[in-house]
C-alpha cells in the first residue's frame, strides 16, 4: 500500500468461520489470527488478502 494510506478492515459475520477461514488461505490470504472462541463465545479469526486487505471473520452472537 502507497505511503499515507490507512488499511482497510471487513467484518464478515457467518456460521462458517473456520470453513471460509481454511478456503480463504487456500486462495493465498495470510492468518494472522486462527479461529478461536472469543469470550463472547463468538468464534472469530483474521486475514490478510494479497492486496492488503484485512478481513475479520465472525461468527453470529450465540
Amino acid at each position: 500500500m502507497g505511503a499515507g494510506l490507512e488499511a482497510i478492515e471487513v467484518l464478515l459475520v457467518t456460521p462458517r468461520v473456520a470453513e471460509l477461514h481454511a478456503q480463504a488461505l487456500a486462495e493465498g490470504a495470510t492468518e494472522l489470527a486462527a479461529p478461536a472462541r472469543e469470550d463472547s463465545g463468538r468464534l472469530a479469526s483474521r486475514l490478510r488478502w494479497a492486496d492488503g486487505v484485512l478481513v475479520a471473520l465472525q461468527s453470529p452472537a450465540p
